[in-house]
C-alpha cells in the first residue's frame, strides 16, 4: 500500500519530490520515455484518511489524560502536527495509469 508509484509504459522510478509535483495534474509525460499517463488517487487514500483521524483521536485522549489541566491549544497543536504528518504520506497514495 505505502509505495511511490512508477510508469506505467517503461516503469521508470518516480520519486517523492516527483510524484508529489505530478500529483497536481490529471496528465502527466515521463520523464523517462517521454509518453503520457493518467495521474489517479488510489483506493487506499480513505485509508489514509482514516488513519489521520484515528491517531488524532489517540494523541488526545493521551494528552487529556497526561495533563493535569486543560489546553486547548496542546490538543489544537498536537491534532494540527498529527494532520501534517499524515499529508506527507499523500504521494505514496498516487498511482499512474496507461
Amino acid at each position: 500500500m505505502f509505495k511511490l508509484p512508477i510508469c506505467p509504459h517503461c516503469k521508470a522510478v518516480y520519486y517523492y519530490r516527483d510524484t508529489v509535483k505530478t500529483s497536481k495534474t490529471k496528465k502527466s509525460t515521463c520523464h523517462s520515455c517521454g509518453r503520457e499517463f493518467n495521474v489517479k488517487k488510489k483506493a487506499g487514500f480513505a485509508v489514509l484518511s482514516a488513519i489521520i483521524f484515528i491517531v488524532a483521536i489517540i494523541v488526545n485522549l493521551i494528552l487529556l489524560n497526561t495533563l493535569s489541566f486543560f489546553s486547548a491549544a496542546a490538543l489544537l497543536t498536537a491534532t494540527i502536527i498529527v494532520i501534517l504528518t499524515g499529508i506527507l504520506f499523500y504521494p505514496y497514495f498516487i498511482s499512474f495509469k496507461k
